[in-house]
C-alpha cells in the first residue's frame, strides 16, 4: 500500500485525548481515523470495513487478552497494532503473543506511527496466508531475557538471553520453579542467583498471556541492572507505591517537621507541605497533643507507635485516623527521621458511634432504650447500697389511649404522638433522671437520689398531669392519658431487672383498676403476679394437653319441665386444686391471649359431644347445645369457618349449635359483629344475646343484630321477688322479646317462686339450679336417656 493511498484506521481507546493527539499528529496525511471505546470495538468491526485496528493498551493494568482475541475472531483479516507507552513497555511482547501484528510507541513521531500502520496494512494475514506468531517463537526471538511460565509456576520456555542472565544452559531452566510469586502485571526488582558468582540485580516485568494451547501463562521479562540502577528503580517503585496509596504518609524529622507528604495526606488534610511546615509540623496537626508528644518521644528512642489519633484539617474539622509511626535508622542504627502513616477511619468511627448509640437508644424518640435504662438503674442501686444515698426508684408508664390512636389514625400519627410524649417527659423530669422508651407506648423514668417517697409521688403526678393535656398532631387534638407503676429500692434490692419487674407488676395493677391510675408496688403484688403467672403456665399446658372440660346445664320448658337444650360451660380440672370454674381462669386466659384458642376448642368439643349423644340416643338427643363466644373470638374473622368445619366434621346440622354472645361483645365493632353473626345464621346456627339488660346497647343497636333470642341475666331473676325495679326489667325484656319475635331464657332460676313468676310474666324457658346444675357429659346423658324414655311412653 503506497503512502498516498488513503488508510482507514479504527482507534480503540478509552480516552478521547488519545484520538485528539493522533489527529493533530497526522495532520493532512492520508489517514482516516475513527475512534471507538473498547466496549464499542466489536460491534463497529462487525459492520465497518477498516484497514488497521490501533489498540491503545496503555490504560489497561494488563494486556487486554480477551479483547484482542475477540477482535481477531470478529475481523480475522484486519491487523492489530498495539499502542504502548514506550519501546520498553513489557506489554508489547504480551500483545504480540495475544495476536497483535505489531506494536508502536505513543512517544514515536507521527511519521513512524503511520509507517507502522501502513506496514501492518500491507501485510494482512488474509493476503499472505500467514498465521499469528507463535508465543514460543516470540520468546526465542526477543532481545530481552524472557521466560514463559505455566500455571504451575514452572518455566516452560526460555530464550538464550535468559540463559545468559542466569548463567546456565537453556535446558537447565526448563521445568524449574520460577521462585518469585506469580502476580499479574508485577513490576519489581529481584536478585538472580548465579552459580559460583555474585547475584545479579534485574528488573522483572510479569505479564499474563495465553499460551499456544490457550491456557493461562505468564511472560517474565528480565533486564539486568546495576546496583546503583537497582536502587534507583527500587526508589521509583517505592515512591510510586507511596504516591498511589490511599493512606496519608508523612516523612518528618524527630520534631515532627515534615520533609515529604504524599498526595493522599494532602487530600486528607487540605494542607500543602509548606502549609504543614508553617503550621509547626505534625504536633500542631494532632488534636491529642499529649498523646502525640508521647508518640514522638517513643519514636526518638527507636520504638514504633500504634494507636488512634485525631487530625485537624484546613477547615478545623477532626479526622479520626489509625496512626503508625516508625523510626528511620541510619547505617549506625541511630534514629534520624520518622515515617507516619495515617489511615482515615472517620467514616468507620462515625458508623461505630452510630451503632453504639442505636444499641443504647430508641431510634424513634432518641430516649434511652431498655439496655441503657437497666444500666443506669443498676448504677443508681449500687450507689445507694454502697454509700447509703438517697432513695432511687423507677416509674413505668403506659399510654391509655394509644392503641385507638394508632389503629384509627395510622402509625405515622402514632409515631408523632410518641415523640411528643418523649419531649414532655424530658421537659418535666430532672436533669439527672433517665427517661427511656421500652417499646410500643411504654416509657420509664429512673429516679436517682430522690429525697423521699413523697417526692417520687410528686414526680409521678407531674407526669400524669403533663400527659393529661391534649397532644396536637397534624392539626388534630389527641388525648392520651397515662397509667403509672412505681417501684422503690428498699435498700435490699440489688438487681435492676428485679426492680423493673416490680414496676411492671404495679403498672399492671394500675391498668387493671382503670385508666389514669398510679400504683406503688407492694410485695403482695409480686406474690399475686407470681401466682397468676403460674396459673397461666398451667392453663397453657391444660389447653395444649386438652385437659379442659365442658359441663352441661339443661335449659328447660318452664311449663312442662321438658329439656329444650343445654348450655356448655367450661371447667378446668387443675392438679392439686380440683375443678376450677370460669371465673377462676378466664381473666388470666384473656390477659394471656388464649381466649381464641380456647373458644375454638370448645366449639369442636361441643360438636363432638353432640354427635356422640345423637349416635347413642337418636332423635331424643336432637337438642341444641349453646357455647359461649368471647368478644375476642367474635372479632376473629375465621369464626364462621371454624363453626362450618366443626359441623361438617361431625355431620351435624346448624341447628345443633347455639352461639351465645354478650352485649359488651357487640359494642366494639358492630359492623363486624353483624357480618359474623349473619354468616353463622346462614349455617343454620342459632344466636342468643346473653346477660341481656346488663350492657349498654340501645334498642336500635339490638334491632340490627341478627339474633334468635335473649337471656335474662341471673342478677335480675334472683332479685325480682323483692326488688320492684328488677321485676319491672324482667317484664320489659320478656315483652320486648315477644314483640321482636325472639325467644327468651331466664338464667339463675333457683326457687319455685321464681319459676312461677317467670311463667306468669310469659317467659317460656329457663335454666338454673332448680332444674339442674352443670354436670359432665356422662351425667347429662342420663337426662337425654330419660327424655327418650318419656317419648317412648307417649
Amino acid at each position: 500500500m503506497k503512502d498516498e493511498t488513503p488508510l482507514s484506521v479504527l482507534l480503540v481507546a478509552q480516552s478521547d485525548e488519545v484520538a485528539g493527539r493522533l489527529r493533530v499528529a497526522f495532520g493532512d496525511l492520508a489517514i482516516t481515523l475513527d475512534h471507538v471505546s473498547p466496549d464499542q470495538a466489536l460491534s463497529t468491526l462487525s459492520v465497518t470495513r477498516v484497514d488497521v485496528v490501533l489498540l491503545d493498551v496503555s490504560p489497561f493494568p494488563d494486556v487486554p487478552l480477551e479483547l484482542i482475541a475477540s477482535i481477531v475472531t470478529v475481523a480475522p483479516h484486519v491487523p492489530i497494532l498495539a499502542l504502548v507507552v514506550n519501546d520498553a513497555d513489557p506489554r508489547a511482547l504480551a500483545a504480540l503473543a495475544a495476536g497483535a501484528h505489531d506494536f508502536v510507541s505513543s512517544e514515536a513521531a507521527a511519521s513512524a506511527i503511520v509507517a507502522r500502520l501502513r506496514s501492518a496494512a500491507a501485510h494482512r494475514l488474509a493476503e499472505k496466508g500467514d498465521q499469528p506468531v507463535a508465543l514460543k517463537d516470540l520468546v526465542l526471538r526477543s532481545n530481552d531475557a524472557v521466560l514463559l511460565i505455566g500455571r504451575d509456576g514452572r518455566v516452560n520456555q526460555a530464550n538464550a538471553a535468559a540463559a545468559a542472565l542466569f548463567g546456565v544452559l537453556t535446558e537447565r531452566l526448563i521445568g524449574e520453579p520460577f521462585g518469585t510469586p506469580i502476580v499479574s502485571n508485577l513490576a519489581t526488582t529481584i536478585d538472580i542467583p548465579r552459580r559460583n558468582d555474585e547475584p545479579i540485580a534485574a528488573e522483572l516485568f510479569l505479564l499474563h498471556v495465553l499460551d499456544d494451547r490457550s491456557d493461562d501463562a505468564y511472560l517474565a521479562i528480565l533486564r539486568g541492572i546495576s546496583r546503583h540502577h537497582r536502587l534507583d528503580v527500587d526508589l521509583r517503585l517505592m515512591m510510586a507505591a507511596i504516591s498511589s496509596t490511599s493512606d496519608g504518609i508523612v516523612i518528618a524529622d524527630l520534631d515532627g517537621v515534615p520533609h515529604y507528604q504524599n498526595p493522599a495526606f494532602q487530600k486528607m488534610t487540605g494542607l500543602t507541605l509548606d502549609d504543614l511546615r508553617m503550621a509547626g509540623g505534625l504536633l500542631r496537626l494532632y488534636r491529642d497533643v499529649g498523646t502525640a508528644r508521647a508518640a514522638l518521644s517513643a519514636v526518638r528512642s527507636g520504638q514504633s507507635y500504634r494507636g488512634e489519633m485525631r487530625l485537624i484539617d484546613r477547615q478545623g474539622a477532626a479526622i479520626s485516623v489509625l496512626l503508625h509511626i516508625d523510626p528511620v535508622l541510619d547505617a549506625s542504627n541511630q534514629v534520624i527521621a520518622l515515617v507516619a502513616v495515617h489511615t482515615d477511619v472517620t467514616q468507620r468511627k462515625l458508623t461505630e458511634d452510630r451503632l453504639a448509640y442505636l444499641s443504647s437508644h430508641d431510634p424513634l424518640t432518641g430516649l434511652a432504650n431498655r439496655t441503657l435504662l437497666l444500666d443506669r438503674l443498676q448504677l443508681a442501686l449500687e450507689r445507694r447500697n454502697r454509700h447509703g444515698a438517697a432513695l432511687c426508684g423507677i416509674l413505668l408508664l403506659d399510654l391509655d389511649r394509644f392503641k385507638q390512636i394508632n389503629d384509627s389514625l395510622g402509625h405515622m400519627v402514632g409515631d408523632e404522638v410518641l415523640i411528643a410524649v418523649a419531649g414532655r417527659l424530658k421537659h418535666i423530669t430532672r436533669p439527672g433522671d433517665t427517661v427511656a422508651r421500652l417499646g410500643g407506648d411504654e416509657f420509664a423514668v429512673v429516679l436517682d437520689s430522690v429525697g423521699s417517697l413523697d417526692d417520687i409521688w410528686r414526680i409521678a403526678l407531674r407526669i400524669q398531669q403533663a400527659l393529661s393535656h391534649p397532644i396536637t398532631v397534624q392539626d388534630q387534638s389527641l388525648m392520651v392519658g397515662v397509667s403509672l407503676g412505681i417501684a422503690i429500692d428498699d435498700g435490699r434490692t440489688t438487681s435492676a431487672a428485679a426492680l423493673l419487674r416490680d414496676a411492671d407488676t404495679a403498672l399492671h395493677q394500675a391498668k387493671a383498676r382503670g385508666r389514669s391510675r398510679i400504683v406503688l408496688f407492694e410485695e403482695a403484688m409480686h406474690t399475686a403476679a407470681t401466682t397468676q403467672l403460674q396459673l397461666e403456665i398451667e392453663l397453657r399446658q391444660a389447653l395444649h394437653r386438652q385437659a379442659l372440660l365442658l359441663h352441661y346445664q339443661p335449659i328447660v320448658d318452664l311449663a312442662s319441665g321438658a329439656i329444650r337444650g343445654f348450655e356448655a360451660l367450661m371447667r378446668w380440672h387443675r392438679p392439686l386444686s380440683g375443678l376450677v370454674l370460669p371465673d377462676g381462669f378466664l381473666p388470666v386466659a384473656e390477659e394471656a391471649g388464649m381466649i381464641p384458642a380456647m373458644g375454638a376448642w370448645s366449639i369442636v368439643e361441643v360438636c363432638r359431644q353432640a354427635r356422640r349423644w345423637r349416635d347413642q340416643f337418636g332423635s331424643a338427643a336432637e337438642l341444641p347445645v349453646s357455647v359461649n363466644i368471647h368478644s375476642r373470638q367474635l372479632e376473629q374473622t375465621e369464626l364462621p369457618h371454624q363453626v362450618r368445619q366443626a359441623l361438617r366434621e361431625f355431620n351435624l346440622p346448624g341447628a345443633a349449635l347455639t352461639i351465645e354472645i354478650t352485649e359488651k361483645a357487640t359494642l366494639r365493632d358492630l359492623d363486624l359483629v353483624v357480618t359474623q353473626l349473619q354468616q353463622l345464621k346462614e349455617l343454620g346456627v342459632q344466636v342468643v344475646l346473653d346477660d341481656f339488660g346488663t350492657g349498654y346497647s340501645s334498642l336500635g343497636h339490638l334491632a340490627r343484630l341478627p339474633i334468635n333470642g335473649v337471656k335474662i341475666d341471673r342478677s335480675f331473676v334472683q332479685s325480682m321477688m323483692h326488688d320492684p325495679l328488677s321485676i319491672t326489667i324482667v317484664r320489659a325484656v320478656i315483652t320486648l322479646a315477644r314483640e321482636l319475635n325472639l325467644g327468651v331464657v331466664a338464667e339463675g332460676v333457683e326457687t319455685e317462686e321464681q319459676r312461677a313468676a317467670l311463667l306468669q310474666l310469659g317467659c317460656t324457658c329457663a335454666q338454673g339450679w332448680l332444674f339442674g346444675r352443670a354436670v359432665d357429659a356422662e351425667a347429662a346423658a342420663e337426662w337425654i336417656a330419660r327424655r327418650r324414655e318419656l317419648s317412648i311412653e307417649k
